[in-house]
C-alpha cells in the first residue's frame, strides 16, 4: 500500500512549487493537510498568509468551508454551504481537493485517499454488511478514486479474504517494529529516526525493546493466543548490524512459539543495508520472506527524496 501511494506522490513530485499550507477551524486537521499534500508534497505549514510565497488556506466554519489558493501569484477560491448532517471533515477536502485539481490539471490515482491502507476500507466495508456496488460507490464516487486503482485495491482484498477467513479468534500477529533508516526519505510521516544521527540510541532501543517482548510474551501465553504471523517492519530493519539483528530474533524466539508461523516476514527496504551476513541470519531463524520495498525505480525521484541508491542497487539486491 506504500508502495502505491508514493508512486502517486512521485507523480507530483515533479511538478511541485514552494507551497505554504494553512489550517484554520475545527474539521481543519490531518485529512485536510495531507489532501493539500497530494498535489504539493514537499508544502510547508504556517499560521499565517505568507505575503510573498504561495499558499492554500483551508478553513471550515460552522456550517461553510472555505478553500482559498495562490498558485504561482494567482488566487483562486471556492466557497460551499456544507449540507445539513454533512461530515464537515470530509466536505472540507472534497471542497479542496476540487479546486487544487482544477488549478494544478492533476489527477492523483487514487483520488481523495490518504494514508496507506486502501484495502482495510473493502474489507470493513464487507464486514459491515455493504455490497459490492456500495465499496465501489465508496471508492470511486466518495473518495474520487480511478477505477485502475479501486480494480488494483479490490483484486488485493480478494487475495486476501480467504486467509482473514481462515482466522481463527484466539489467532494473532505479532509486530516488532524498528525506528531507524540509513537517511530519512523526504516524504516520510512514519516515526524513524536516521542511524546517522542517532546511531547511539539504537542500543538503548533494543534494550527497551527485548523488555516489551519478555511482556508481550508472557501477555500472549497467559491469553492462550496463537500466533501465525511475524512481520519486523520500520524504518528499516536491517538498518540494525547482523549481530543485532541475531539477537533480537533469538529474543522473540524464546518468548514466542513461533512453531505454527504461517509467514515471517523481515523488511528489508533499503538495498544500501542489505549484505550476505545479514542474509545468513535472517536464514537461519528461519524467515520466509524478505519484503524489499524500492519505492521507485526511478534514479531522480530517489535522488529527490534523499535515497542513496539507485534503481540498479535495488535489482542487485
Amino acid at each position: 500500500s506504500t508502495l502505491m501511494r508514493s508512486s502517486a506522490a512521485s507523480d507530483v513530485y515533479k511538478r511541485q512549487v514552494l507551497m505554504q499550507i494553512i489550517l484554520r477551524g475545527p474539521a481543519a486537521g490531518y485529512e485536510a493537510e495531507h489532501t493539500a499534500r497530494l498535489f504539493f508534497p514537499d508544502a510547508e505549514k504556517t499560521e499565517n498568509l505568507p505575503q510573498d510565497s504561495d499558499f492554500v488556506l483551508a478553513q471550515s466554519h460552522l456550517c461553510t468551508d472555505t478553500i482559498l489558493l495562490r498558485l504561482h501569484g494567482r488566487l483562486s477560491w471556492k466557497i460551499a454551504l456544507r449540507p445539513q448532517g454533512a461530515d464537515p471533515e470530509y466536505t472540507l477536502c472534497r471542497l479542496l481537493y476540487t479546486l487544487l485539481g482544477e488549478a494544478t490539471g492533476s489527477t492523483p490515482p487514487w483520488g481523495m485517499m490518504t494514508g496507506v491502507r486502501p484495502v482495510r476500507i473493502i474489507h470493513d466495508m464487507r464486514a459491515s454488511g455493504a455490497t459490492e456496488d456500495e465499496i465501489r460507490a465508496r471508492f470511486l464516487d466518495h473518495f474520487a478514486c480511478t477505477p485502475e486503482k479501486f480494480a488494483l485495491a479490490l483484486g488485493i482484498a480478494d487475495l486476501q479474504k480467504p486467509v482473514l477467513d481462515a482466522a481463527d479468534p484466539m489467532d494473532c500477529s505479532v509486530y516488532a517494529g524498528i525506528p531507524f533508516c540509513p537517511t530519512r526519505c523526504a516524504y516520510c510521516s512514519f516515526v524513524a529516526q536516521s542511524v546517522e544521527k542517532s546511531f547511539s540510541l539504537v542500543e538503548p532501543y533494543l534494550e527497551a525493546l527485548f523488555d516489551e517482548i519478555t511482556a508481550a510474551g508472557q501477555l500472549v501465553r497467559d491469553l492462550g493466543l496463537n500466533v501465525k504471523s511475524f512481520y519486523m517492519g520500520g524504518g528499516t530493519p536491517t538498518t540494525l548490524t547482523a549481530d543485532q539483528m541475531d539477537r533480537l530474533l533469538t529474543k522473540l524466539e524464546q518468548n514466542f512459539d513461533f512453531g505454527g508461523l504461517a509467514e515471517l516476514t523481515i523488511e528489508a527496504g533499503r538495498p544500501d543495508t542489505i549484505d550476505e551476513e545479514k542474509l545468513r541470519v535472517l536464514r537461519a531463524h528461519n524467515t520466509t520472506r524478505v519484503s524489499i520495498n524500492p519505492q521507485t525505480m526511478e534514479d531522480n525521484v530517489l535522488a529527490a527524496i534523499g535515497r542513496r541508491h539507485t534503481a540498479d542497487d535495488i535489482r542487485r539486491a
